[in-house]
């Protein structure tokens, strides 16, 4: 009886901290996908601020800084190393259009 007892409430607590481990991972496997998405919708709209808008790129840099995403310059620098200005072609817009409507495309 003892032992079934110990059994069953071993088993239990061993679930509740196997289920904080698997959260946690999950949370962090999210925080980085976020992030990711986050520095690709930041090039996205530095493209479109430069290229489609014609901004200079100082008043990119404020727009995305100050009215978009609030972040630092250094952030938004460190999302730029990573462009690959081959990805924005003639469909560029659309398939902007398409992942993210809530933003201005026009």
């Amino acid at each position: 009886m003892f032992f079934r007892i110990f059994a069953y409430r071993y088993l239990f607590f061993g679930m509740q901290n196997l289920n904080k481990i698997v959260n946690k991972r999950r949370a962090s496997l999210n925080r980085v996908e976020l992030l990711k998405r986050r520095d690709e919708l930041l090039r996205a709209r530095f493209y479109y601020w430069t290229e489609i808008k014609l901004l200079r790129i100082d008043a990119a840099f404020e727009m995305l800084c100050k009215n978009e995403f609030f972040v630092q310059e250094r952030t938004i620098l460190n999302a730029l190393k990573h462009m690959d200005i081959s990805v924005y072609g003639k469909d560029f817009i659309k398939s902007c259009k398409k992942h993210y409507p809530g933003y201005v495309w026009n």
